[in-house]
């Protein structure tokens, strides 16, 4: 096995002195624009064995635009190489990314979006690492219909310095790491996730080609990518089976406020004391397994199986703020979610469940098997939280140890789908009893 990888390793390498192995790989993100076809030698250009990407559309392209629009483009415009594996699995990918802009674009323009797609098929669908002008770093699923989150974490960019980045896919275990090239590599994983909807369209998923890209937007049009120095490399199946999901040691270690990000605070009012006996409130309902009692001080909330358990209430489809007050007691979790019944049938569930493994929290999405983004964080027994959800172009989540604003976990996806319903779901797992004290809506 490791000579197959080295193997890989020098054709993939080699393969930088030819141009004409490279071509444009098609991507499920073809944005808004119209009547556009990306070519490999409008985008991308081979110098020296670098990679150099670029997004000039030009005036011309921007006429058929909305001239306001500054997101009018493309989307990702991706390139890969006829030596790379186009049926990877379980594999490293590595290279150095580097990033230039041409004066006078100053506003938003100084930190372009990089792109690399991996287990892509030949629709474009798959995975799809990217390190955003905020400093967000995502490990998103992408499809024709939809992007869901996998993973995320921050670094600030480097501009005109080479960054290398890594990529580690073992089965449903999704890993990124990016630093500064000069660097010796950090121990911490970047962002790290957990993806097993591969059942749900048999292959695709599970495997598929390696690309190159850039996000081609008009904000991002004066623009410089570069690329160098690609290697995938193979690994194991002894290597697949004993990767650990969420080491202790380098889970990722951002937690809480980022300045201008998608994980700044939200700013609400703390939740008032709503509940004052075991009536659930108007309009609400409660699962099968869940008990609600009159507490000394609120609801008291306990699961009859150890399962989740939530009480529902419903809330408007496009709802700005929502937060409750919770506490826990006798080892039970709490936990915080939304739920959208959808127009054709079905519904989708996001939930934050700050001790889904110890010392971290995790965003969840559908049957809680799948994260969006994990932190640590400390989790106290018998102290107040609030928990808020907040519905914008991302919908940002956080747990907030109250009076304490150091004591925070701050989340951000694009979860839940426009439905006819909406509810907000404050629960409970495991034995014990959840308080709640509060909830508000605006």
């Amino acid at each position: 096995m490791r000579l197959v990888a080295l193997m890989l390793m020098v054709q993939a390498a080699a393969v930088l002195a030819g141009e004409e192995a490279w071509r444009v790989f098609p991507s499920a993100d073809n944005g808004n624009a119209k009547d556009f076809t990306p070519v490999f030698e409008k985008h991308f250009k081979l110098e020296a064995g670098v990679l150099r990407a670029t997004c000039g559309l030009g005036e011309e392209f921007y006429k058929k635009q909305d001239a306001n629009n500054i997101f009018a483009g493309p989307g990702v415009i991706w390139a890969t190489n006829s030596a790379w594996p186009q049926d990877a699995e379980h594999f490293e990918a590595v290279f150095d990314y580097k990033w230039f802009q041409d004066e006078p674009m100053k506003n938003f323009g100084d930190f372009p979006d990089m792109h690399a797609g991996f287990r892509i098929n030949r629709d474009g669908e798959g995975y799809d690492l990217s390190w955003g002008m905020l400093g967000q770093i995502r490990l998103s699923r992408r499809s024709r219909e939809a992007t869901y989150l996998v993973a995320q974490g921050t670094l600030g960019g480097m501009k005109g310095k080479w960054a290398r980045v890594k990529i580690r896919a073992a089965g449903p275990i999704l890993k990124a790491k990016i630093w500064d090239a000069v660097k010796p590599e950090p121990e911490r994983w970047s962002a790290e996730g957990f993806d097993d909807w591969s059942p749900s369209k048999e292959s695709t998923y599970k495997s598929g080609a390696v690309a190159l890209g850039f996000y081609a937007r008009k904000l991002f049009d004066t623009c410089v990518y570069e690329f160098k120095d690609a290697k995938i490399m193979p690994l194991s199946a002894a290597e697949v089976s004993a990767e650990r999901f969420f080491d202790e040691k380098t889970a990722p270690a951002f937690v809480g406020y980022s300045p201008n990000s998608d994980t700044t605070p939200i700013k609400t009012v703390p939740p008032a004391v709503l509940f004052k006996d075991a009536q659930a409130p108007a309009g609400s309902m409660g699962d099968k397994n869940l008990k609600i009692e009159a507490g000394a001080e609120g609801l008291a909330l306990t699961s009859s199986d150890g399962e989740p358990a939530y009480l529902w209430i419903k809330s408007e489809p496009k709802f700005r703020a929502l937060s409750a007050r919770m506490k826990s007691a006798a080892g039970a979790r709490p936990l915080f979610a939304v739920k959208a019944k959808l127009a054709g049938g079905g519904e989708e569930l996001a939930s934050m469940d700050p001790m889904w493994r110890e010392g971290i929290a995790a965003l969840l999405w559908k049957d809680r098997a799948h994260t969006v983004s994990a932190y640590h964080w400390a989790w106290k027994p018998d102290v107040w939280h609030d928990f808020v959800v907040e519905n914008a172009h991302w919908q940002k989540w956080q747990i907030l140890e109250a009076g304490d604003e150091k004591n925070r976990a701050a989340f951000s996806a694009h979860l839940i789908s426009a439905g006819p319903e909406t509810y907000l779901g404050i629960g409970v797992a495991g034995k014990g009893a959840v308080s709640v004290q509060g909830l508000n809506s605006k």
